[in-house]
C-alpha cells in the first residue's frame, strides 16, 4: 500500500514527514487545487490540516470528505487552534438529539 498523502501548512508538513507519510505543503489559496488533484490522483488515504480544510468551499470539503477513494480525513494542525468538526455531535443534531 502507498503511504498516505498530508496536506498541510508548512509546520504540520514537517511533522507528518518524519512519519513516513508524503506530504504536499500548501500556502494559503493553494489548497483548492492540492485537494484537486488528490481527489484524482491514485491515493489511498488523504489526511487533510484542519486549518486548510477550512479554506475549502463547502462544496469542495463534500465532495472532499464524501469521497469512498480515496478516503479522507481532516486531522487537527500542530497549533491547536483548528480542530475537525464534532461528526458525532453533527449527526446527533440532524437527527433531532440534542444532548
Amino acid at each position: 500500500m502507498p503511504a498516505p498523502l498530508f496536506i498541510g501548512d508548512e509546520v504540520d508538513a514537517a511533522a507528518w514527514r518524519l512519519t513516513g507519510v508524503r506530504v504536499r505543503d500548501v500556502g494559503p489559496g493553494e489548497v483548492t487545487r492540492a485537494v484537486e488533484e488528490a481527489l484524482a490522483g491514485d491515493w489511498e488515504l488523504v489526511l487533510l490540516s484542519a486549518s486548510r480544510a477550512g479554506e475549502l468551499t463547502p462544496e469542495l470539503m463534500e465532495r472532499f470528505s464524501a469521497s469512498v477513494r480515496p478516503l479522507t480525513l481532516v486531522v487537527p494542525d500542530a497549533t491547536g487552534r483548528w480542530h475537525p468538526p464534532d461528526l458525532e455531535r453533527l449527526v446527533r443534531s440532524r437527527l433531532g438529539m440534542v444532548s
